[in-house]
């Protein structure tokens, strides 16, 4: 299972891996970072990588005493990653996508560093599955729940108060949660 065990040099086989890892990625990435920049619900995202990567920082010295054995279990793991790419891309399923990057991640850690270091790592490596945006479909189901329970309580307040019905309008339509919301505003307007 273990092959060779020394400390962590930064030799060419990981630079090589995790350079394929992001060509690879590279279209998934840049439509990762474009959902960061022009959702402001997931912009949150541009930090994620950053304080995962500080926290990996303040563990550095540790992390470069743990002796090197590579795990074929990440080989495993790394083949699940594959698999789930490429069910993502022939879904156009972008979660998915997004999801294998961290497993891959996780695999290419496994494989080449092996356990010792993934055990010191792996709330890092996992902690980058919230810079990932939650599927739509869910997104909006969880939302319009809400809308329709802030709606209810809404007219009290909402025929005083201009600004409130046209932020509860334009927030109805960017969510897209159905024709309600819309139209309980359009009838207090009116």
């Amino acid at each position: 299972m273990t092959t060779e065990t020394q400390t962590i040099p930064r030799d060419r086989s990981v630079y090589i891996a995790f350079g394929l890892l992001v060509l690879i990625y590279l279209p998934a990435l840049y439509d990762l970072v474009v959902d960061w920049y022009t959702d402001p619900n997931y912009s949150h995202g541009f930090l994620v990588p950053v304080i995962s990567g500080y926290l990996l920082w303040k563990k550095r010295a540790e992390l470069t005493s743990i002796p090197r054995s590579g795990n074929n279990a990440g080989l495993v793991v790394i083949i699940l990653g594959m698999i789930l790419f490429v069910l993502g891309n022939g879904a156009s399923e972008y979660f998915t996508v997004r999801f294998s990057l961290v497993v891959m991640i996780f695999g290419l850690t496994l494989y080449l560093y092996g356990g010792p270091l993934v055990r010191k790592t792996w709330f890092e490596i996992l902690f980058l599955v919230f810079m990932i945006p939650i599927p739509y479909v869910i997104y909006f189901s969880a939302l319009s729940d809400k809308i329709g329970f802030i709606t209810s309580f809404a007219p009290s307040w909402l025929e005083e108060d201009r600004d409130a019905q046209e932020r509860l309008g334009q927030y109805a339509s960017f969510c897209e949660i159905g024709m309600d919301a819309r139209d309980f505003v359009l009838t207090i307007d009116g």
